[in-house]
């Protein structure tokens, strides 16, 4: 129940966070009449629920950090700041830039986005840690969603970033990501991989031979 009431407690804080620039350059009143900006937010705001109640209590046990404690801040905080960007930047301009389609396109990116984090929290359970960690007598996970990427999670923070870019249609929003989201993201899966293969050896070689990091191939390991 406790768990319940923190998951919405945090949904019901995110149109608050998404809409802060507009809160704070007094437009709010834009983000009421233009539907892209209402649908954003109701988007972050089933995001944040979906993952919220996808994640598990977290398995703590002795381990070594393999990267810096800020990095997942760092990613947080680009990814947030492709938000502001887009909606800052529709919200104050006289005429949305994009279309229908350009919208639609980045709404559906976002939930793929949303999907793939779920995925990668419901296929590692209490081992979906948002720090770099491999503990004693851990395994490699090459089932679910892992199968086809190696790094779900990652690739759906990008969906995240890029999609809410287009579906608000901010030049601004995919500079953001393109600049900040994608190199944080990149250095995630670096320092992550490496810790995997000094770990874990052949087996990840294996795995990351045949599993690509962000996009899938045209077929799963099982069907080559």
């Amino acid at each position: 129940m406790e768990r319940v009431a923190i998951s919405l407690a945090g949904t019901l804080l995110q149109p608050v966070l998404v809409l802060a620039p507009l809160a704070a350059a007094g437009s709010l009143d834009v983000a009421r009449r233009d539907g892209v900006i209402v649908a954003f937010a109701l988007l972050a705001m089933f995001a944040c629920l979906a993952e919220s109640l996808a994640s598990q209590p977290i398995a703590l046990r002795p381990g070594r950090s393999e990267a810096p404690a800020s990095l997942p801040y760092l990613t947080g905080l680009a990814l947030l700041l492709c938000f502001w960007a887009g909606v800052a930047e529709r919200g104050l301009s006289p005429e949305p830039a994009s279309g229908l389609l350009v919208s639609g396109g980045g709404a559906g990116l976002l939930l793929l986005g949303v999907g793939l984090r779920i995925l990668a929290i419901r296929t590692l359970g209490a081992w979906f840690v948002s720090e770099v960690r491999v503990v004693a007598g851990q395994r490699l996970v090459t089932y679910g969603i892992y199968q086809f990427l190696r790094h779900p999670s990652e690739a759906g923070t990008l969906c995240l970033g890029f999609g809410g870019g287009l579906m608000l249609g901010s030049k601004v929003a995919l500079v953001v990501a393109g600049g900040l989201l994608l190199p944080s993201v990149l250095w995630r899966i670096r320092v992550e991989d490496r810790a995997l293969a000094h770990h874990l050896g052949e087996e990840f070689h294996r795995h990351a031979r045949s599993v690509s990091a962000l996009i899938p191939r045209w077929a799963p390991p099982a069907w080559r």
